[in-house]
C-alpha cells in the first residue's frame, strides 16, 4: 500500500512538473491531517488553496467542505462549504530567502446547513479577513506555511421553523494548521 502512495505521489509530481511549463500558481493542502496520520474534514473547512505567483503580491481562493456528524439523543449534521477569495504581499528573508512572512486581506463566503432532529437550519455568510503567516521553502517548488486570521462576517440565518435572524460576528483563528504548497512557474528562457 505504501509503494503504491508513493507511486501516486509521483507520478502527480511529474505530471504537475510537464504543466509547471504554462503556469505561475501554487497549489496548497492543509497537510495537517497527514501529519497527525488521520483524515479530517471537521476542523478547518479550507482544505485547498490556490495562489496566483506575483513579483510582490499574489492572488488567492481557498475552498473546502466541512462535514460533522454526531448520534445521541438527536442526529444531527453540519455541512459547511467555505470559499475564501483575497491577495496577499510578502517579504522575503533569511538565508537564501527560504523565510516569507505573508500578510493580506481575503474575503470568506460561506453557506451551512444544520439538521437536528426535525429542525433545519441554513445560513449564509461574508466577510473580511486579515491574515498574518509565515512560509518556509523547502525546494524551489515545494512550500510549508501557516496563518492566523481575524474575520469580522455577516450571517443570515433561516431556520424550518420559521425563525429569521442576521447577525454579525468576530472570530480568530490561530495557526492550528499546516499547509504544503507545491509551485508551478513557467520555465525561464536562456
Amino acid at each position: 500500500m505504501k509503494n503504491k502512495f508513493l507511486f501516486a505521489i509521483s507520478f502527480l509530481a511529474l505530471n504537475l512538473n510537464l504543466l509547471a511549463q504554462d503556469f505561475n500558481k501554487q497549489y496548497s493542502v492543509k497537510a495537517t491531517a497527514l501529519i497527525e496520520n488521520k483524515l479530517e474534514i471537521t476542523s478547518s473547512p479550507y482544505q485547498l488553496t490556490i495562489k496566483t505567483l506575483g513579483e510582490k503580491s499574489n492572488k488567492r481562493f481557498s475552498a473546502g467542505v466541512n462535514l460533522n456528524t454526531s448520534y445521541s439523543n438527536d442526529i444531527s449534521s453540519n455541512i459547511n462549504l467555505s470559499l475564501r477569495f483575497g491577495k496577499e504581499r510578502f517579504i522575503d528573508f533569511g538565508k537564501n530567502e527560504k523565510w516569507r512572512l505573508l500578510y493580506g486581506l481575503d474575503f470568506p463566503v460561506g453557506l451551512r446547513a444544520s439538521i437536528v432532529s426535525d429542525r433545519t437550519v441554513v445560513a449564509l455568510s461574508a466577510g473580511v479577513a486579515p491574515f498574518a503567516g509565515l512560509q518556509f521553502r523547502i525546494n524551489e517548488r515545494l512550500v510549508v506555511y501557516t496563518e492566523a486570521n481575524y474575520e469580522l462576517a455577516a450571517s443570515a440565518f433561516v431556520s424550518s421553523i420559521g425563525n429569521e435572524q442576521v447577525r454579525l460576528g468576530t472570530s480568530y483563528m490561530s495557526p492550528r494548521s499546516i499547509w504544503v504548497g507545491f509551485e508551478l512557474f513557467k520555465a525561464k528562457k536562456g
